[in-house]
């Protein structure tokens, strides 16, 4: 969002989320470098969806800037850009991050701060999913690993592309303690036309079947989305669309 301060709060407290304000300019080299190498990163990028996101502009004529950098000076008592704030829907200041930083840790911890940039809205606790022959799964199987959980659907071509570095994973990091869960989306077909799609699109690892809950809870938008949990049920990377073996394999090593 951009120079919608009171729309950002509002959006966040409708999705129970905390907000991330960049107080950014036009003109700000610094600014334009965050933007375009740290917040691209994956794991910054991540981290950066379970936020409200708004740009506040201040150094424009207009009165949009005006009031951005009012803001910004009765409240953090700086002009300095860029300056990065995050708050809670009442404007309570959670955490704040001034200037530039080359380094993708201090960035992560700065949103680690309030418990949103590492971990997504919902984490592992309590999940509920259907296996493929009926019945519960147990979630006692995910307890004490590293999850990575792939939403995907029979339908969906970058799923499907992405299978064989699934496979890949979970043989070579199984013994490791990684679960790869393969959680099915389709609306309609159920377990019978899951089984028939695996008989020509083999997957090791488990597979059992998503629900309007499962895609309520864990933000699913897109197809394929995936996220990683780390040992304790917290999510430490997501990505959405078709993501290379080798960053999702980076991001599960991470969380060894």
């Amino acid at each position: 969002m951009k120079n919608q301060y009171r729309a950002a709060l509002d959006r966040a407290r409708r999705e129970r989320k905390l907000v991330l304000v960049n107080f950014t300019g036009y003109a700000c080299t610094n600014c334009h470098w965050m933007k375009a190498n740290m917040f691209t990163r994956p794991e910054v990028a991540g981290a950066l969806r379970n936020f409200v996101l708004v740009e506040l502009y201040t150094d424009g004529t207009d009165d949009a800037s005006r009031v951005n950098q009012e803001l910004q000076q009765t409240k953090f008592a700086t002009i300095a850009i860029p300056y990065y704030a995050i708050l809670d829907p009442d404007e309570n200041v959670v955490a704040s991050f001034p200037g530039l930083t080359r380094d993708p840790a201090e960035y992560l911890a700065f949103l680690g701060k309030s418990g949103a940039g590492k971990a997504a809205q919902s984490d592992l606790a309590g999940l509920t999913i259907t296996r493929l022959e009926g019945g519960s799964f147990d979630d006692a199987a995910l307890q004490g690993k590293v999850v990575v959980v792939d939403f995907w659907a029979t339908w969906c071509v970058p799923c499907i592309k992405e299978i064989p570095g699934f496979n890949r994973l979970n043989d070579e990091l199984g013994g490791s303690g990684v679960v790869v869960l393969g959680v099915d989306m389709d609306e309609d077909g159920g377990a019978p036309l899951v089984e028939s799609f695996l008989k020509d699109h083999p997957m090791k690892y488990r597979v059992v079947l998503g629900s309007p809950e499962l895609k309520e809870r864990f933000h699913v938008n897109s197809l394929p989305t995936t996220v990683v949990f780390d040992r304790s049920g917290k999510a430490l990377q997501r990505f959405e669309g078709f993501t290379k073996a080798d960053l999702l394999e980076s991001a599960v090593k991470t969380a060894l």
